[in-house]
């Protein structure tokens, strides 16, 4: 089953406990098939996670943005791809939270030669060229 199909399956098991969500669960499929939309699927997953009557229901979405999607790194100008980190949105609880465990991470525990970084999520195919 090609990544895509997988996600469908996912949807379209989330389709009956988060009825009232019907218009994001399509979005989200329509936002998964472009590439410069990986933000926009991020801000649904938690719209989602705010929603769902147990977090545990999105167990399948939550493996599957791990899977397909990472957090990309530019230099200030985005000339430059730097590195991509992978998503981990085990305990993340909004994407604020999130990103602002990023920026840590990357101030943290990274030594770039670039005064300034750009950080933006990215699906992991997109980027599998650069990062090689």
């Amino acid at each position: 089953m090609s990544h895509l199909g997988e996600l469908d399956r996912i949807i379209a098991s989330l389709a009956k406990p988060l009825a009232g969500y019907s218009d994001l669960l399509l979005d989200l499929r329509v936002w998964a098939r472009e590439p410069s939309r990986a933000g926009s699927c991020m801000r649904a997953y938690f719209s989602l996670l705010d929603e769902a009557p147990a977090p545990a229901e999105l167990a399948a979405l939550q493996r599957w943005f791990e899977q397909h999607l990472s957090i990309c790194v530019f230099d200030g100008s985005r000339e430059i791809f730097i590195e991509k980190l992978p998503l981990e949105l085990e305990g993340a609880t909004s994407l604020e939270k999130l990103c602002q465990g990023a920026m840590h991470r990357m101030h943290e525990d990274r030594c770039h030669e670039y005064e300034q970084i750009r950080m933006e999520f990215g699906f992991v195919s997109k980027w599998a060229m650069v990062a090689a």
